[in-house]
C-alpha cells in the first residue's frame, strides 16, 4: 500500500490514519487511532458501506512508547492488507465450489473430489468443502461412512461460522447428508435428513427430486390433518401457483 492512500489526521488526543477501499464493488472506510490511555491502545475500525463490522486493536508496548506514529502506521497498514486479501480470498474460495460444482453436474465426480481436497488444503475446515468431500466420498470411496461423518462435521462447523443465518445455508448440508447416507445405505436416515431440509426450504427441487426416487412424497402443510383433506390440498395448490409465479 502507497503512502498516498492514507490520509493522516492528528488532533490534541491522538493521531488518526484513515483509508477508503474499493474491493468486489464495496467500499470499506477504515481508521486508525491511536488512543491514549493507560496503557494506550491502537485501534482500527472498519466500516462496510458505512457500517462498523470489525475492530482490531492492539496495546501498545513500553518500547513503543517513544514512537507511537510508527506503530499506528503499521497496524493501519496491516489491518489494510488483511481486508484486501480477504476479499481476494474470498473470490477464490467462490471460484472453487463453483467449479466443484460445475464437475459434479457434468459428472466428473472424481475430478470433483480431486478439486475439493485442492479447496480444503487452501481453506481448511471450510464447511461447503467438508461437505462436498464428504458427499462425494460416501459415493466413490470405500468406507461411505466416513463420507456421512464429514457432512455432519460441515454441519456443526456451519453452525460455528455463520451462528446467525445459518438457516439460509441449511437446505445444501442436509441434502448432502441425506445423499451419504443413501450411499452408506441408511434410507431412513437419509429420509430424515432430507426432510430436515426441507423444513428450511419447503420448495427445495434437489431434496424433493431426491425424495421422489425414494418413493417418499412431502409431508402434508398441516400434518394433523390427512394429505387427503381439502385443506391440505387447497394450500398445496395455493403454495405451488406461489411458487410458479416467483419462478415466472
Amino acid at each position: 500500500m502507497d503512502e498516498k492512500d492514507i490520509i493522516k489526521i492528528k488532533s490534541k488526543k491522538h493521531s488518526e490514519y484513515s483509508s477508503k477501499i474499493q474491493q468486489d464493488d464495496k467500499t470499506y472506510y477504515i481508521v486508525t487511532e491511536l488512543i491514549e490511555q493507560t496503557p494506550p491502545i491502537v485501534k482500527s475500525t472498519v466500516y462496510l458501506d458505512g457500517a462498523h463490522v470489525e475492530t482490531d486493536r492492539i496495546t501498545l508496548r513500553a518500547e513503543d512508547t517513544d514512537d507511537p506514529d510508527r506503530v499506528v502506521t503499521e497496524h493501519h497498514k496491516s489491518v489494510v492488507e488483511k481486508v484486501r486479501k480477504r476479499g481476494l480470498t474470498s473470490k477464490k474460495k467462490v471460484k472453487y465450489f463453483r467449479d466443484i460444482k460445475r464437475l459434479i453436474k457434468q459428472g466428473e465426480k472424481e475430478k470433483a473430489l480431486e478439486l475439493t481436497e485442492k479447496a480444503l488444503q487452501d481453506f481448511p475446515d471450510d464447511p461447503y468443502g467438508l461437505s462436498y468431500k464428504g458427499v462425494l466420498l460416501a459415493e466413490l470411496g470405500d468406507d461411505p461412512e466416513e463420507g456421512v461423518a464429514l457432512c455432519k462435521e460441515a454441519i456443526g462447523g456451519l453452525e460455528k461460522t455463520v451462528p446467525f443465518g445459518s438457516d439460509f445455508f441449511y437446505p445444501f448440508f442436509y441434502l448432502n447428508l441425506g445423499r451419504a447416507y443413501l450411499h452408506a445405505g441408511k434410507k431412513k436416515e437419509a429420509v430424515e435428513s432430507l426432510r430436515t431440509g426441507l423444513l428450511y426450504d419447503n420448495d427445495n427441487r434437489e431434496i424433493i427430486s431426491e425424495l421422489r426416487k425414494l418413493g417418499i412424497r412431502r409431508r402434508p402443510i398441516l400434518p394433523f390433518l390427512p394429505r387427503s383433506h381439502p385443506i391440505n390440498k387447497y394450500l398445496g395448490l395455493l403454495l405451488s401457483r406461489i411458487s410458479s409465479r416467483g419462478e415466472g
